[in-house]
C-alpha cells in the first residue's frame, strides 16, 4: 500500500508584528462589535445608528485602516486567499458595490460598502496566520470572557447601570439591552462548546466557561438568546458524531422533516380550503417564549416595509440607503409607528428591500454555496463543520428578528463571513496539499481536528 504523505504543519505568511496586528483586528472587531456603539454606555438607548458617532467612526476608522494597509502589503498573497473564496460571496459583494450606482443614498451606501468590504478584507488577511479554528475561538472566547464577566459585576454591583430598565429585574450588563447580553451569552456558549469539542479542556475550565455564559443567558432573560443557545449547541453535538449508519443521513433527516411539513400544510389546506396566515404558523411557538404573534410588534414594521419593496422590487433602494431616521426613506414607516425604529427587524426583507429580489436571491445563493462546503466539510472532519454549521444556522435564524446578515458591523456578521472565509480555505487547502480534484479522493483524506 502506498504511504499516505502528511503536509508539513501550516506556517504563518505574515511577519511576526504583522500577525500580532492580525490578532489585534480580530480583537477589536469583537469588542467594538459587541460593547455599545462609540463606548457610549451614557445613552444605551440611542447606542446604535446607521450613521454612527463620532467614536462609533474613529474605532472602525482603525480597524479597517489595519486591515487595508496589511491587505496592500501582502497584496499577492491577500488576492490568491480572496480567489479561493466563496465565489458567491464575492459576486454578492460586487453587486452589493453595484448599487452605487442606483441607491437613494449614495453617501450612506458608499459606508456599508467600505465596512462590508472591510470585514471580508479583515477575514482574509486573518487566513494568512495560518492557525487552525481553535486559535480564533480562543481569541473570541477571551474577548466575549471579558465582556461577560464584567456584566456579572455591573449586574450585581451597580444594576442602575446593569439592569434593563424596561425590563424589571434582566440584566443588560456593559451592553446595549438585556437582548444584546442573552444573544452574546448564547454565542459565547456556542462557541465554548465548539472548542470542547475540538481540544480536550478540563472540567474546571469548562465549568467556569460554560458557567459565566449560563448565568448571563438566564439574567438577561432572553428567549431569543435561548433558543439560539439550544439551538446552535444541538447541531454541534447531532453533527459530532456519524448517529446513522448511511453517509446521506443529513439529506434524510431533511427530507423527513420536508415531509412532515407539507403534510401538516395539506391537512391544513383539507380542512381549510386555505393555506395558513403568518399568525397561524408563529403563534404557538410565540407563545412558548411568552410572545404574541406579532413578535413584540415587529410584522407591524414587517407591512410598511413590504409597501416599501413594491416600488423598487427587482434592484433595491440600495445597500444601507434606507433607515435613516426621519426624513429619510425609511419616513413611511416613522409616519404609523409610535417609535423609530433603525431596521425592520427581519435581515431577509431589509435585503430584499435595500437589494432588491436579485440581491435576496444572490444571499440565498451564498448562504446555499457555504451550505454545500459545509456538507463536504462535513466528511473530512465533523466536529469543525458542526461548529461552523451552529454558526450560520443560528445566525439565519435570528435574522428573522434581527437584521443581521450582510448587514453593518454587527458580531452576527463578522463572525458569519469570517466562518465562509475560513471553510473556503480549509477545503482549498486540503486539496492542495494532497492534490484532490474529486469528492471521492476528499473523503478519503480527512482533515485532523
Amino acid at each position: 500500500m502506498k504511504p499516505i504523505s502528511v503536509p508539513p504543519p501550516p506556517v504563518s505568511l505574515l511577519a511576526p508584528f504583522d500577525a500580532k496586528l492580525a490578532v489585534l483586528l480580530l480583537v477589536m472587531m469583537t469588542a467594538f462589535s459587541i460593547l455599545p456603539a462609540g463606548f457610549e454606555w451614557s445613552s444605551y438607548e440611542a447606542s446604535y445608528s446607521e450613521d454612527g458617532s463620532i467614536g462609533f467612526k474613529i474605532q472602525w476608522a482603525l480597524v479597517f485602516g489595519i486591515t487595508f494597509l496589511l491587505a496592500l502589503k501582502y497584496r499577492t498573497l491577500a488576492l490568491q486567499t480572496l480567489g479561493r473564496v466563496n465565489p458567491m460571496l464575492l459576486v454578492f459583494v460586487l453587486y452589493v458595490a453595484m448599487t452605487l450606482a442606483w441607491s437613494e443614498l449614495p453617501i450612506a451606501t458608499a459606508k456599508k460598502i467600505v465596512q462590508l468590504v472591510g470585514i471580508l478584507t479583515a477575514a482574509v488577511v486573518f487566513q494568512l496566520l495560518r492557525k487552525p479554528l481553535s486559535f480564533m475561538l480562543k481569541i473570541l472566547l477571551s474577548v466575549i470572557f471579558l465582556i461577560e464577566l464584567a456584566s456579572v459585576f455591573v449586574g450585581l454591583a451597580v444594576p442602575s447601570i446593569g439592569v434593563d430598565p424596561g425590563f424589571g429585574t434582566a440584566w443588560r450588563g456593559v451592553l446595549s439591552g438585556k437582548n444584546a447580553l442573552g444573544y452574546v451569552a448564547a454565542i459565547y456558549s456556542i462557541l465554548w462548546l465548539g472548542l470542547a469539542v475540538l481540544e480536550p479542556i478540563s472540567i474546571r475550565i469548562h465549568a467556569i466557561g460554560l458557567g459565566l455564559g449560563a448565568l448571563c443567558l438566564i439574567k438577561s432573560t432572553s428567549s431569543t438568546g435561548l433558543t439560539i443557545a439550544i439551538l446552535g449547541m444541538g447541531i454541534i453535538l447531532l453533527v459530532r458524531r456519524q448517529h446513522i449508519g448511511s453517509p446521506l443521513w443529513l439529506v434524510r433527516s431533511w427530507t423527513v422533516v420536508s415531509i412532515v411539513v407539507l403534510c401538516a400544510l395539506q391537512v391544513f389546506f383539507i380542512q381549510e380550503s386555505r393555506l395558513p396566515e403568518w399568525k397561524e404558523i408563529i403563534g404557538p411557538f410565540a407563545k412558548l417564549f411568552g410572545k404574541g404573534s406579532d413578535l413584540t410588534g415587529r410584522t407591524e414594521i414587517w407591512e410598511f416595509v413590504r409597501i416599501e419593496i413594491e416600488r423598487h422590487w427587482l434592484l433595491g433602494i440600495g445597500y444601507g440607503a434606507f433607515w435613516h431616521g426621519p426624513g429619510s426613506a425609511a419616513q413611511i414607516v416613522i409616519d404609523h409607528l409610535p417609535w423609530i425604529p433603525t431596521q425592520a427587524h427581519n435581515g431577509y426583507l431589509d435585503i430584499w428591500n435595500e437589494l432588491g429580489t436579485l440581491g435576496l436571491l444572490l444571499m440565498a445563493c451564498v448562504l446555499l454555496a457555504h451550505i454545500h462546503q459545509l456538507l463536504q466539510l462535513a466528511s473530512l472532519n465533523r466536529p469543525v463543520a458542526g461548529l461552523h454549521g451552529a454558526i450560520v444556522a443560528v445566525t439565519c435564524v435570528s435574522n428573522f428578528s434581527e437584521s443581521s446578515i450582510f448587514r453593518g458591523v454587527g458580531f452576527e456578521n463578522i463572525l458569519l463571513i469570517f466562518s465562509i472565509v475560513s471553510v473556503s480555505i480549509m477545503l482549498h487547502e486540503h486539496r492542495s496539499n494532497f492534490g484532490i480534484s474529486t469528492m471521492t479522493e476528499l473523503k478519503n483524506r480527512p482533515i485532523k481536528p
